[in-house]
């Protein structure tokens, strides 16, 4: 469900921008606790059924802050796991953009692109 976004409810300075175009956004949906921020409701959905659908739940242990972590190795650990992490995602995307593009939808290609 999205949220029309209040720009009084945001920090002094801080701008949000849409995941998508950049432009400055409006709305505001969570997948998974994790906020993604969009400038219209047709371009959150453009992404939603572009790349979204498929990698929101990833998405969400890269998107949250690191937890301390007390030693070097767990760190190093963590580090590696989330490398690859990104490696598959960047992976998925690009497939996903691609098949997009073979079948022709351009639009929904541009998400996987971008989050590539």
């Amino acid at each position: 469900v999205s949220q029309r976004l209040n720009p009084l409810a945001t920090a002094k300075g801080q701008k949000l921008m849409c995941e998508l175009t950049g432009k400055p956004a409006s709305i505001v949906v969570n997948y998974f606790g994790v906020p993604y921020y969009y400038c219209d409701r047709q371009t959150l959905e453009l992404d939603w059924n572009g790349i979204k659908h498929k990698i929101a739940q990833l998405l969400v242990p890269l998107r949250q802050p690191p937890s301390v972590i007390p030693s070097v190795e767990e760190r190093e650990r963590q580090e590696r796991t989330l490398k690859k992490s990104r490696l598959g995602l960047i992976d998925l995307c690009r497939m996903e953009a691609t098949k997009f593009l073979v079948h022709g939808d351009f639009e929904l290609s541009i998400p996987g692109a971008v989050q590539a």
